[in-house]
């Protein structure tokens, strides 16, 4: 059974730690990510060299305009700049906040 810890929490979005798992838990706004800290590092670097080119650019601020690829054939996400910004802030909140077994000097859950 799950045992959710609540790393980080906005206006669109939350993310929970599942400590059986071993999972990052995403959810923003009508999306729902699951991420093994691998997965989730990697993600993170994704969406925040998104945001970096775009935050700069002449984009809207708040239309969605930005496709983000996803490795699943056929399945794309739409953002604005400020949705990629909050995202990328529950995230590096959250990789803050989170403790890793061996940070804690404890063998990982099996």
């Amino acid at each position: 059974m799950c045992s959710y810890q609540l790393l980080s929490q906005g206006p669109l979005g939350s993310i929970r730690w599942c400590k059986t798992c071993g999972t990052f838990n995403i959810l923003f706004n009508n999306i729902s990510f699951s991420f093994k800290p691998e997965a989730f590092q990697k993600f993170k670097r994704n969406v925040s060299d998104c945001y970096a080119h775009y935050s700069q650019s002449n984009c809207a601020v708040k239309k969605r305009d930005i496709v983000f690829n996803t490795s699943s054939a056929g399945v794309h996400f739409v953002f604005s700049v400020n949705e990629l910004g909050e995202l990328l802030f529950l995230m590096q909140t959250a990789e803050l906040c989170h403790v890793s077994p061996e940070e804690l000097d404890e063998p990982p859950l099996v």
